[in-house]
């Protein structure tokens, strides 16, 4: 059986990935509004995420490995940035 604090979080969970659902819309928005401005964002952060960061090893599975942090860190940091302009595209009334 679910417990009651289950039962609280569910609400919360669901107005966050409302939230980021509405940012990554508004972002992709953007993106379509000005093409050439997108693309070169674009080809920048493909650039960003598939450069091996220097901290990396001398070995494949070192710099795999750091390629993989790079990725999940500007992922994580995506789904912020979406957060938080969902949360604003929300406030506005």
């Amino acid at each position: 059986m679910a417990e009651d604090s289950d039962l609280n979080s569910v609400p919360g969970l669901m107005r966050a990935a409302f939230q980021v659902s509405l940012g990554a819309t508004q972002k992709g928005l953007e993106m379509i509004s000005n093409p050439p401005a997108a693309a070169s964002k674009m080809l920048g952060e493909m650039q960003t995420l598939m450069t091996v960061p220097e901290a990396a090893g001398p070995a494949l599975e070192d710099k795999a490995k750091a390629l993989a942090g790079a990725m999940m860190a500007r992922g994580l940091m995506m789904l912020g940035e979406f957060k938080d302009a969902g949360e604003k595209l929300g406030e506005k009334k």
